[in-house]
């Protein structure tokens, strides 16, 4: 049996689950005989089915006397207790480690749609489908804001070649500017891809409906657009008929305002919770670095958000549907002890997870959180020590505990950043001349420590370091610039 927690990672929620217990690979057909399932079609239960299963796909379910199991197939067989239903998604995440595919499908969550896409997200998704353990990936692009295409060819050229590359869909920010967004709307239907994320401010949710765009992503990205500051609930029912109207999904993160109550409301409690240990050290630094210190306009817009979901609701406004228990779907199954319809607590207690047709125990879920908890320790001690502003005796022990080949360059330059940003300059510099040990290549991190400097009041020592920046990454505009603001 295994206790139900929840991760923060960057923003997001993950959910984990701890385990125990041994388990087996499913091979060739599989058989689930006697279980009871929850097909989600509707709101029902289907008692003594078995469900046949056939590489990656559902091949039938039926009742257990009418349903033979064929010769070959591995059966699996619970007790009546246990519950099937399909596995979880995640429609709105974003990916940043390998370890989150672990803590993903551990969880149950066995579909995640990944908001911010790269190479290695594309390369994640290709391992998974081959076989590798993790959750299927479905994977925006790279974010369209900041730099946009200036063109109509451009915007063609650019879709065409994220299309061919393989993401998924795109996702649009909040400064794109109007005429980049229609540009890229055009061409990505004349791909066949959709696009999903924020309101352009220069398009607003009046564009975003009339463009067809396939969801918007945060429930205060429409209350931000449709409202503005005034924050009106009589204004609610009118806007979700609005968006049913246009058809528009809208996937609504809830969790994320949460999360942010809870870390200034409940911060210690927050720390304390035993899912915290699973984080990456780097997702442990964003959290324990984060010094909200008011809670107050926050709580007042989830219950806004809230309100507004269950408007959304009550239209048959949807994300980006689910799945369901039939013939000829994708055999992404969740099992857990209990009934989630009568209580949701069901749901912590999961008894294994079956991914694209492939079976994992909820033993061997427990042996893969373990291994990532092993893996992360020494990377959670040096942020424990670099943010109590112990640096150098942090690196110390990191150094003695990490083969030099292992060394997390990228989270020593966080912890760096986050010490420069705090005013702990000497601790920022320790961890800069760490973080170049691993990664003298870094233009990045030379940058870092001249900004360090300059906060000293050191302008050689800025200066210095900004060469070595420029000297390592010739192209590093940034550190050109400030360069030339410091010349004498």
């Amino acid at each position: 049996m295994r206790t139900f927690t929840r991760v923060l990672s960057g923003a997001a929620a993950v959910v984990v689950l701890v385990s125990s217990a041994a388990s087996a690979q499913a091979q060739g057909g599989v058989a689930i005989v006697d279980i009871t399932v929850l097909p989600m079609d509707r709101e029902r239960v289907l008692f003594h089915r078995t469900v046949l299963i056939r590489d990656d796909r559902i091949l039938s379910i039926g009742a257990k006397d009418s349903v033979p199991v064929p010769a070959g197939f591995r059966r699996l067989e619970f007790d009546a207790d246990v519950t099937l239903m399909p596995g979880l998604v995640d429609a709105h995440t974003h990916l940043r480690y390998d370890g989150d595919l672990t803590l993903y499908l551990a969880g149950g969550v066995t579909t995640v749609r990944n908001m911010n896409g790269g190479p290695e997200h594309l390369a994640w998704r290709r391992a998974v489908d081959q076989g590798a353990f993790g959750p299927r990936i479905l994977t925006a692009a790279p974010v369209f804001h900041g730099p946009h295409p200036r063109s109509r060819a451009a915007a063609t050229g650019i879709v065409d070649s994220l299309s061919r590359m393989g993401y998924d869909f795109l996702k649009v920010y909040d400064d794109l500017p109007g005429q980049s967004y229609q540009w890229l709307v055009e061409a990505a239907r004349a791909n066949g891809m959709r696009i999903a994320g924020h309101i352009p401010s220069e398009v607003g949710l009046a564009g975003v409906l009339k463009a067809q765009q396939q969801s918007i992503e945060h429930a205060e990205q429409i209350i931000y657009h449709a409202m503005g500051d005034a924050w009106d609930w009589s204004r609610l029912a009118g806007i979700a008929d609005t968006i049913a109207a246009a058809h528009t999904a809208v996937t609504p993160t809830l969790e994320i305002i949460h999360a942010l109550i809870a870390s200034v409301d409940e911060r210690e409690a927050l720390f304390d919770r035993p899912e915290f240990r699973y984080v990456h050290p780097e997702t442990q630094a964003f959290w324990l670095s984060d010094h909200r210190n008011s809670s107050a306009q926050n709580r007042v817009l989830a219950d806004l958000q809230d309100a507004l979901v269950r408007e959304l609701a009550r239209r048959g406004v949807l994300g980006l549907g689910s799945g369901t228990i039939a013939a000829g779907q994708r055999a992404d199954l969740l099992f857990v002890r209990g009934n989630p319809l009568i209580d949701l607590q069901a749901l912590e207690r999961i008894e294994g997870v079956m991914s694209a047709g492939r079976w994992h125990s909820d033993g061997e879920l427990g042996a893969r959180l373990a291994a990532l908890m092993r893996e992360y320790a020494p990377g959670r001690a040096l942020v424990a020590a670099a943010i109590s502003g112990r640096a150098e005796e942090g690196m110390a022990t990191y150094r003695r505990s990490v083969d030099s080949t292992a060394a997390d360059a990228g989270l020593i330059g966080y912890l760096a950043r986050i010490a420069r940003d705090e005013g702990r300059t000497e601790n920022a510099i320790a961890l800069y001349k760490a973080a170049l040990s691993y990664r003298p290549s870094s233009g990045a991190f030379y940058e870092g420590m001249a900004r360090t400097y300059m906060a000293r009041g050191d302008i050689a020592a800025t200066r210095a370091a900004l060469q070595d920046a420029i000297r390592v990454e010739p192209g590093r505009r940034s550190a050109m610039d400030l360069l030339r603001q410091l010349q004498p």
